[in-house]
């Protein structure tokens, strides 16, 4: 049976114009809330193909991203090849977290690890903080991780499918969006999501884990598309 790991490492198109839209979304607002700067080094879990080092290009120093599927790397790779500074690094392994021990084993640390839009595929809250615990060793000591477009609960889907709507008609492919959401009825990514639920985390939940592990958390701005989805910046 799948599951959310191999649904994405095999490469799915469904959501391709919609991750697009919205990682360009929150690019956007990245950059707009100074979030990150320009000479910010960026680790980037679960870059996709590539949309958010495409938003990001000529406006930090350097850039990783990583990511379980092997197709998704290659298209990155090859959609950022003129520009040196952005590298894909594919995580072949069963545990992906411990992966992440390359970058401190080259003494490559991290102003800003982003996190967006992918915390509700893993197996369980406690991955979520391994993840977060790993990432630790990776920052700076002025850095900060962004943990962006986490699930709640189930309230928000509704508010959710309006703010997508309502952005593609201000962005002028209404069309597209419609006939995603026809597509996505049928598709497998439901079949996947009736046996493999989406993970959600409440705010208290994470606010909890940073205070008792040395972590300062604090609430973003809206700054995903997904509107009733929260978003965080974590120090130590």
């Amino acid at each position: 049976m799948q599951n959310w790991k191999s649904y994405w490492a095999n490469n799915p198109t469904l959501f391709k114009s919609v991750m697009e839209n919205s990682t360009l979304y929150f690019s956007n607002k990245l950059l707009k809330y100074k979030l990150i700067g320009k000479n910010d080094d960026i680790l980037d879990y679960g870059c996709g193909p590539g949309n958010l080092a495409n938003g990001l290009k000529g406006k930090i120093n350097s850039y990783y991203g990583v990511d379980i599927s092997e197709n998704y790397i290659e298209e990155a790779t090859k959609k950022m090849e003129a520009f040196p500074e952005f590298h894909f690094i594919h995580l072949r392994s069963t545990n992906p977290f411990n992966e992440l021990k390359q970058f401190s084993e080259q003494e490559q640390l991290f102003d800003r690890i982003i996190v967006f839009s992918v915390v509700q595929y893993f197996n369980s809250k406690e991955d979520v903080f391994i993840l977060l615990q790993k990432s630790k060793s990776l920052l700076k000591p002025t850095g900060k991780i962004i943990l962006a477009d986490i699930l709640e609960n189930e309230r928000g889907v509704l508010k959710d499918l309006w703010s997508n709507g309502m952005y593609s008609i201000a962005k002028g492919y209404c069309i597209s969006f419609l006939f995603f959401m026809a597509r996505l009825k049928f598709s497998n990514y439901n079949n996947v999501k009736n046996n493999y639920k989406l993970l959600r985390l409440s705010k208290d939940e994470i606010e909890e884990f940073c205070k008792n592990n040395g972590f300062t958390c604090s609430l973003l701005p809206k700054i995903t598309l997904q509107k009733s989805r929260n978003s965080f910046c974590i120090s130590f």
